[in-house]
């Protein structure tokens, strides 16, 4: 037996006798009616192997496994394409995920047929649950099928209108992210602009990156060699003998000198020299590393602090410093930025 694809309710073709007849029931299928737009969410099946077979034996391949898959099946048969209306045939598959003696009233449920313009309205209600079978089951013409509301399809101004009306609910959505993403407040688009950590201090402290953002390139540049400054010493390692002459190279705008030339040749002395302490803090993230160590997250704080533009060296060598302060102490850091800065 062939299988069927796991991809929510499906339309299968089961007669393979004429392709241009299958497209118009596929298109109908599936195109938006009425001026909201509702359209059958259907995933057509077009595989010759089903060519001739019963609704049992679809039914029987149907992937559902649970109650979150889905209630129903449509058949598209060669009745189907001998009536204008397209009847497609709608199986119940409630039987497949649920237990007839415990619901005894999903045993033996008959296909009904339903023209393709109303199976948006069978497909939609019973895959939320919001009408039962019974409501479509008892409600069929004399010929037992279907018809819906006979919606006509959405003129192009409606669907226009349907088009904007999304674009307006998506911009809202990413609105709506975006001020969960920075903690109720947007940024400006000088502190947007920035690069790496410059967004995480921002998350961490938009007020006072917008602060920062506000000030003289000087300033900026000021903030972050002072920042850096401060990581190295809470860290521990500002005195050590070829830490020092950096910070200095650091507070002149000159360039730094060896080993800070090579972040490799930092790490590799800051692992080897025994006068570096082993202080640690917890990381600044929740369910974060307890035991950070504070030298090793103070050393981009130097390296952030020089680099091109000041105010991505202020921020990211102040999130280097907040991360160097950790999750208990790195508020009295920002409280003392905004001090010495008057910010």
């Amino acid at each position: 037996m062939p299988t069927l694809p796991d991809r929510g309710s499906l339309l299968v073709r089961t007669d393979f006798t004429d392709d241009a007849a299958w497209d118009q029931v596929r298109d109908e299928a599936t195109r938006e009616y009425g001026p909201d737009g509702f359209c059958a969410s259907v995933e057509p099946v077009s595989d010759p192997q089903w060519a001739g077979a019963a609704w049992e034996a679809v039914k029987a391949a149907a992937p559902v496994d649970d109650d979150t898959g889905p209630s129903v099946l449509f058949i598209a048969d060669s009745i189907t394409f001998a009536s204008p209306a397209h009847p497609v045939l709608v199986v119940d598959l409630a039987d497949r995920f649920l237990s007839v003696t415990e619901f005894p009233e999903i045993a033996n449920r008959a296909p009904f047929r339903c023209v393709t313009s109303a199976l948006c309205d069978v497909e939609n209600n019973l895959s939320i649950a919001n009408l039962s079978w019974e409501d479509f089951a008892g409600n069929l013409d004399d010929g037992d099928v279907y018809r819906g509301l006979e919606l006509p399809p959405r003129t192009a101004g409606e669907k226009a209108d349907a088009e904007r009306q999304a674009r307006l609910e998506e911009q809202q959505q990413q609105l709506a992210a975006e001020l969960r993403y920075w903690g109720g407040r947007l940024p400006s688009d000088r502190v947007r602009a920035t690069v790496g950590n410059a967004w995480a201090m921002a998350r961490l402290d938009i007020g006072l990156a917008e602060a920062i953002a506000a000030q003289s390139p000087d300033i900026q540049r000021s903030i972050a060699r002072w920042v850096a400054r401060r990581a190295y010493e809470v860290a521990g390692i500002a005195d050590l003998d070829w830490v020092a002459p950096a910070l200095r190279a650091l507070d002149q705008g000159q360039q730094l000198p060896p080993p800070f030339g090579d972040r490799k040749q930092v790490w590799q002395r800051l692992r080897s020299d025994p006068r570096v302490p082993n202080g640690a803090v917890p990381s600044l993230r929740p369910g974060g590393p307890p035991n950070m160590s504070q030298p090793h997250m103070a050393v981009p704080a130097l390296f952030n602090a020089a680099g091109p533009d000041s105010l991505d060296a202020a921020l990211q060598a102040l999130y280097a410093a907040a991360v160097t302060f950790g999750r208990d102490n790195y508020p009295a850091l920002l409280e003392e930025v905004r001090r010495t800065y008057r910010l």
